[in-house]
C-alpha cells in the first residue's frame, strides 16, 4: 500500500433502479466521477464527511 493511503476493502451493494439511473446520469456529466462506482464512492464519502461535520458521527481511527 502506498504511504499515506487509507486501507480499503470491497463490499457489494444493491441499488434500486431509480438510484442507479441517477448514478448513471451523474457519471455521464462527470461531476462526481466517470462511472457509477466512482460516483457512488464520491457520494458516500461526501455523506460521511457531512455527517461528521453535522455531529452525527465522530472522527475515529479504525483498525
Amino acid at each position: 500500500m502506498a504511504q499515506g493511503k487509507s486501507p480499503t476493502t470491497r463490499k457489494s451493494i444493491t441499488f434500486n433502479v431509480a438510484t442507479l439511473k441517477y448514478l448513471e446520469a451523474l457519471a455521464a456529466t462527470g461531476t462526481h466521477g466517470s462511472d457509477v462506482v466512482s460516483v457512488a464512492r464520491t457520494l458516500v464519502e461526501n455523506g460521511i464527511r457531512d455527517a461528521i461535520k453535522d455531529g452525527f458521527l465522530k472522527v475515529q481511527e479504525f483498525e
